[in-house]
């Protein structure tokens, strides 16, 4: 069995996948964009801006050989953003577009000159890639990492509504046609939970089509996590919560600003490591006034730090509208946090063992289930620890290669 791994553009799960899939001697190549190597990766190595050093985080154990690259596609992302970014949306996904084509293209290159019984890309990046290797007869397996086309659009229309078990079709934005238009060419779809396997199910594709591998941690942050572990830092209060990620509408963050307002009584912090999305800096500007001391935005953290912040509090808290399996959602499993989120989240957590599960959109619930965390104050912990065995034990990086070939042995025997 040889398999072609397809990227795309940024840090994504499919990269350490593919060392592992070396590891095994089942690779045949990587295909990916903006990843440093060669007489590039020598000189970031000696960069003092940190932010064009952390590229470098993006290399896996992997031959620079294996390592086939459409760096024009990132290049094409990074002018959108910086030329349109949410002043006019439709112009910048415009040009994220022009992205994907430009990396499918590329791939459909790197292709032609492989030898591959399966090609398993990521969605929106497959376009030409993934029709070329189907015509070719390759099994072609389409990764999808959030829920259904239709579902975000229901969600991102209508935060808090459930998903019905008869999703009809939505009204598409540009992205969302984008990963639709990408199904087409899979003969199966991997999604990373099995909320996101209901939401396809509910769309009407046959459930036999969609293989679940939750993606846990890979092995980078669960050494950063043991070292954070190693240093012995004193836990703080339950009533200091942390967030990782993108603060903005589809993650919660609305929904959390509102709930922590209703609790003046009781003495809350929020750290937020990652950004405010556009959409919620106002909001986040008058929240962060309103409450003094007690709001902190960390920014964009490396692998290291972000460890070392969890392994310093008891709650973790992701209030998402929707997501896939939200990767954060386990590396604070991993550090030993409790959790609250949400089933659209597609975490494990199960409400009252691993941490909280609130309905997405609803402030009343997430509020209550604050106030219940910040009573139980220090009998978090136990629980913490449980999480952090809980992922070790099943969820780590080796083991999700393990299920995915499972599926490719499926996929291929077909």
């Amino acid at each position: 069995m040889r398999v072609v791994v397809s990227n795309g553009t940024n840090r994504f799960h499919l990269a350490p996948l593919a060392a592992e899939l070396e590891r095994r001697g089942m690779l045949s190549a990587l295909v990916t964009g903006g990843y440093p190597k060669g007489a590039w990766a020598r000189l970031l190595r000696h960069v003092r801006d940190a932010r064009l050093r952390r590229l470098l985080a993006r290399r896996e154990d992997l031959p620079d050989a294996r390592v086939l690259t459409c760096d024009a596609s990132e290049v094409l992302f990074k002018a959108g953003d910086l030329l349109f970014g949410a002043r006019w949306p439709e112009a910048r996904q415009r040009v994220h577009h022009l992205a994907f084509d430009s990396y499918a293209s590329t791939a459909a290159r790197h292709l032609r000159r492989l030898r591959y019984d399966l090609y398993h890309y990521r969605n929106c990046f497959g376009g030409v890639s993934a029709r070329q290797a189907r015509e070719a007869g390759r099994k072609t397996l389409c990764d999808h990492s959030i829920g259904h086309p239709f579902a975000v659009s229901l969600i991102r229309r209508r935060a808090g509504l459930s998903i019905p078990a008869l999703l009809p079709p939505q009204p598409l934005d540009l992205l969302e046609a984008r990963y639709l238009a990408d199904f087409e060419d899979a003969d199966h779809y991997l999604v990373n939970s099995a909320f996101v396997k209901s939401t396809f199910v509910a769309a009407g594709i046959a459930a036999e089509r969609v293989s679940v591998a939750y993606w846990g941690v890979d092995a980078k942050f669960l050494e950063a996590a043991d070292r954070a572990a190693a240093l012995r830092l004193p836990r703080r209060p339950a009533t200091d919560l942390l967030f990782s990620g993108g603060f903005g509408a589809r993650k919660g963050a609305f929904e959390l600003m509102d709930a922590l307002e209703r609790l003046p009584d009781h003495p809350w912090t929020l750290t937020v490591a990652g950004n405010v999305e556009s959409e919620a800096v106002q909001r986040w500007d008058r929240f962060r006034h309103a409450h003094p001391g007690r709001v902190q935005l960390l920014g964009f953290i490396d692998r290291d730090a972000l460890a070392r912040t969890m392994a310093a509090y008891r709650t973790f808290v992701f209030p998402s509208r929707m997501e896939g399996s939200a990767r954060v959602v386990f590396e604070a499993l991993a550090s030993g946090c409790r959790v609250l989120t949400t089933p659209h989240a597609g975490s494990i957590v199960e409400d009252g063992i691993h941490g909280r599960l609130t309905p997405p959109g609803c402030v009343d619930a997430l509020t209550a289930a604050l106030e219940e965390t910040f009573r139980q104050g220090g009998d978090l912990d136990a629980a913490g620890r449980r999480n952090a065995e809980l992922v070790r034990d099943t969820y780590r990086q080796d083991q999700y290669a393990d299920r995915v070939v499972n599926v490719y042995r499926k996929l291929l025997s077909a």
